[in-house]
C-alpha cells in the first residue's frame, strides 16, 4: 500500500514501544472491548448450541424407543419426528 504510514517507535531501556496517539489509543482500546464483547457471545452461543443440541439428542432417543402408529395414523407422530430429525425410518 503506496502512503501507508509507518508506526512511530521508541526505545526505552533497549525494549522497542510503538507510540500510539491518545485518538489511536482510544481506536484501539475500543476494537479490544469489541472484540472481547464478541468471544463472549460467541462462548455464550456455544454453550446455548450445546445444551440445544443435547435436547435434540434425548428426543431423538425418544422417538426412536417409541412405536410407530401409521396404521392409526398417517403418518404418525413418530415417523414425521423421524423425519424432521432427518433419520432412516425404522418400524
Amino acid at each position: 500500500m503506496a502512503g501507508a504510514e509507518q508506526p512511530r517507535r521508541a526505545e526505552v531501556d533497549g525494549r522497542e514501544f510503538i507510540l500510539l496517539t491518545p485518538q489511536e489509543h482510544a481506536k484501539l482500546d475500543a476494537a479490544r472491548r469489541q472484540a472481547g464483547a464478541a468471544n463472549a457471545r460467541s462462548s455464550r452461543l456455544r454453550g446455548e448450541l450445546t445444551a440445544s443440541l443435547a435436547v435434540v439428542a434425548a428426543i431423538a432417543e425418544q422417538v426412536e424407543a417409541s412405536p410407530c402408529t401409521c396404521q392409526v395414523r398417517q403418518p404418525c407422530l413418530r415417523c414425521r419426528l423421524t423425519d424432521l430429525l432427518g433419520r432412516p425410518r425404522s418400524g
